[in-house]
């Protein structure tokens, strides 16, 4: 992984973020013995099981069972890369890092200049005269003063040196304006502002910083909606309007992608707080990756047309490729959200978002009027659903959905299956979706004991080799793997560098078993090494003779239940004696 900085200006970020001021921003924490203990952030709860070690700098949820170190913390909070997530705390923590932003302070005054013009728009929209066009039009579109505050909304003044003027006065150069993109340099010198008699609508980072703008013409200006460039500090592929005010309800409710600037204000207005929309660009895979942060689950509802029908199909494929299962809402009345808020009301939207219903599932039934046409319009749907259905990362979920193209298609499966390989690519049947890494891992994943066993090994590490001489099935597990990769710096380190040097599934592992503060004696291991070494034994033993009840077992399976049967026996005959 690319970490700007090196290991050593990780360490001194780590080392100055105190992981409980951090969590403390946002998660009230009540002392609890040595820890402090609250409401989780990642899940819904009632009862605090999200627990913070000020000593070890590491968090950990018993019941989402989410845990890391301070940078774990803001990359899942933020939904946040880990370079992100450094910035971030480099910049709280007052750090350079080297090689961030090119020449010193490019990115802050980048910042500062969109600051400065998003206090001018909404200057501009109060002002009674210059704003009066922009109120009236968002009057007309039913959006009201409180609104229009709480997403920052401003107005761009007809003209062509407004912001130009009020940037210069407030000490900004023109570069930096149209660095920026609020500006658009001139061929004859000079520049003149890119947004002019329009309705501004401010775009935010994760920080909630400004950095970038969209418009919408109030007069017959074309394009209609106009966005900034993509800048240093804005990227239309990767932002999506909205997420500032969203990813609050992201913790407890999936996200929904809307089409465009006001029905996102619409659906947040109806009480669908999670709405969030793309900057008049499609769906991108960044954006997948960035709500596959936050959710599992994503709901779409792209306006009644058929260029809404294509783009949500587009973006289908974008967020199941990337693991998300995908949902569809409908629009309950008229073209979009909008629309549907000022002729049906808030509580059509909210029915709408509440019998959301998986996407590919409702194009199945929805297209299954091919049956009763012929047989080629038959075959141009099917071909037409391949695509979307090969798209689904998941091999559980996609055979769900070939399955419902069987019963209402009435297709044989042996038909089916070779139009799915027609349409598959040579790479597609390996690829491996988010959910089915955690589906394996969760049927693979050590039992409690396993929890147990790291912990007494963090206390007693020189047992590793021992344990795995008698537990060699830790050397295939993903978790256990990337622990005993990492195995000969513990004790070299502060233990929250540490879990942070693990991949996903051993920090997974490792944060557990260090929430479980287990200071247990050395005779211990043995004991817990005895207890998995039995249960692994006997969950095989069962499955070799479910397998052998089905038929001849080749001989190295043969061969394995020989090698088995005498540990089982002993661990039987054990069992008898201790009752």
């Amino acid at each position: 992984m690319g970490r700007p900085g090196g290991p050593d200006v990780v360490a001194r970020v780590q080392q100055a973020s105190d992981l409980v001021a951090v969590v403390g921003e946002t998660v009230v924490l009540r002392r609890r013995g040595k820890k402090l203990w609250g409401l989780c952030p990642f899940h819904a709860e009632k009862t605090p099981s999200f627990s913070v070690d000020p000593e070890r700098q590491l968090f950990y949820c018993f019941g989402c069972r989410t845990g890391g170190n301070v940078f774990t913390y803001v990359m899942r909070r933020d939904g946040r890369t880990f370079p992100e997530a450094l910035a971030y705390l480099a910049e709280r923590a007052g750090i350079p890092l080297e090689g961030e932003t090119g020449r010193p302070g490019r990115r802050a005054r980048l910042l500062a200049v969109l600051a400065e013009a998003a206090r001018r728009y909404r200057a501009w929209l109060a002002d009674s005269e210059r704003g009066r066009a922009a109120r009236a039009y968002l009057h007309e579109r039913g959006v009201p003063a409180e609104w229009a505050e709480r997403f920052e909304l401003g107005y761009a003044p007809d003209g062509w040196d407004a912001l130009a003027v009020a940037l210069d006065r407030a000490g900004f150069t023109v570069e930096e304006a149209v660095e920026a993109g609020v500006l658009v340099r001139r061929a004859q010198g000079g520049a003149y502002d890119r947004l002019r008699h329009r309705l501004v609508f401010p775009i935010h980072d994760p920080d909630g910083r400004v950095v970038g703008f969209g418009g919408r013409a109030l007069g017959g200006e074309e394009p209609k909606y106009l966005n900034l460039p993509d800048t240093p500090v804005f990227q239309k592929g990767q932002v999506l309007f909205g997420a500032r005010w969203a990813r609050e309800a992201w913790r407890t409710a999936p996200p929904v992608v809307v089409e465009g600037y006001f029905d996102v204000l619409a659906a947040h207005r109806a009480g669908v707080t999670s709405a969030v929309a793309s900057l008049g660009t499609a769906l991108t895979a960044d954006h997948a990756r960035y709500l596959a942060r936050f959710a599992d689950r994503v709901i779409l509802c792209y306006d009644r047309d058929a260029a809404g029908a294509e783009a949500a199909a587009r973006a289908f494929v974008v967020l199941a490729q990337t693991g998300l299962s995908v949902y569809v809402m409908e629009v309950p009345v008229g073209k979009d959200l909008d629309e549907s808020l000022a002729r049906a009301g808030p509580e059509a939207i909210r029915r709408a978002y509440a019998a959301a219903e998986p996407y590919l599932a409702r194009r199945i039934r929805q297209e299954a009027y091919a049956v009763r046409v012929g047989a080629a319009e038959k075959a141009k749907a099917l071909r037409a659903l391949m695509p979307l259905i090969e798209a689904v990362a998941d091999p559980v979920e996609r055979a769900g959905f070939l399955q419902l193209v069987e019963r209402v298609w009435a297709l044989d499966h042996k038909t089916i299956a070779q139009a799915l390989r027609r349409g598959q690519g040579a790479g597609n049947n390996s690829r491996n979706s988010r959910h089915n890494m955690g589906r394996r891992q969760e049927k693979n994943g050590l039992p409690d004991d396993g929890i147990i066993l790291l912990g007494l090994l963090l206390q007693f590490p020189d047992g590793l080799e021992g344990v795995l001489t008698t537990l060699p099935e830790l050397c295939s597990d993903p978790r256990w793997v990337g622990i005993i990769e990492h195995w000969e710096d513990v004790g070299r380190m502060p233990v929250a560098l540490w879990v942070e040097t693990l991949p996903p599934p051993a920090r997974e592992l490792a944060t557990a078993a260090l929430a479980e503060d287990i200071d247990w004696p050395r005779s211990a291991l043995a004991t817990v090494v005895e207890r998995l070494r039995r249960k692994w034994d006997e969950e095989r033993w069962n499955t070799l003779q479910a397998r052998a009840a089905q038929g001849p077992l080749d001989a190295e399976l043969e061969a394995e239940i020989r090698r088995l049967w005498p540990r089982i026996r002993a661990a039987k005959q054990a069992e008898r004696g201790e009752g």
